[in-house]
């Protein structure tokens, strides 16, 4: 488990990659068991990226970002998201 610091104030690290999430926005929406992809830049502003289990993407961003709560604290969340190939589309166009 990582554990928690200031040290870089430019990268947190606040999601890990493959890990299940449930994330709400500031509008009240929420989205829930969301698999974290990484980000993506828009007009060179990093957005949060999540796959949804029938492989819909959702991209929030990061200012409108309310809450988390992290689904499924497990090792093997990094393991399960190769295996379900959910990241296996990820460098495709849609």
């Amino acid at each position: 488990m990582k554990s928690l610091s200031n040290k870089d104030a430019y990268d947190d690290a606040l999601f890990a990659e493959g890990s299940i999430y449930t994330v709400g926005t500031n509008d009240g929406a929420h989205f829930k068991e969301v698999i974290f992809v990484g980000t993506r830049l828009y007009h060179g502003k990093p957005m949060m990226v999540f796959r949804t289990k029938d492989k819909r993407t959702v991209t929030i961003n990061p200012s409108f970002h309310s809450f988390v709560i992290e689904e499924h604290l497990t090792e093997l969340n990094e393991v399960l998201y190769e295996q379900t190939g959910w990241g296996a589309d990820e460098n495709k166009e849609s």
